[in-house]
């Protein structure tokens, strides 16, 4: 068996924040998102998101406090017809604004 090598390589704080980001939305550490992304693995690119200073009404607040609570709980989002309807509402209010 070959041993193991290290690399390093340094990032400014944007970059880091970045790369923290688009590896959690892959459920993938930071050095296994850039390794898999350094040897070529194909890795479907999601759309990022940006709200800068934005304002969240209570109920807005609500829904995705309790997105985040269904996440944590098992690892997946649960789904049932009550909530998914009021995720598709704010969503639809969103995209209007």
């Amino acid at each position: 068996m070959s041993e193991k090598k290290q690399i390093k390589f340094y990032v400014n704080e944007e970059e880091q924040l970045r790369l923290k980001r688009l590896a959690s939305l892959r459920y993938m550490s930071v050095p296994a998102y850039t390794k898999s992304v350094a040897l070529g693995v194909q890795i479907h690119q999601v759309e990022e998101i940006y709200v800068e200073n934005k304002r969240i009404d209570a109920s807005d607040r609500e829904l995705l406090e309790e997105l985040v609570q269904r996440e944590q709980k098992k690892g997946y989002i649960r789904v049932d017809m009550e909530f998914n309807e009021r995720l598709i509402q704010f969503a639809k209010k969103k995209l209007a604004e």
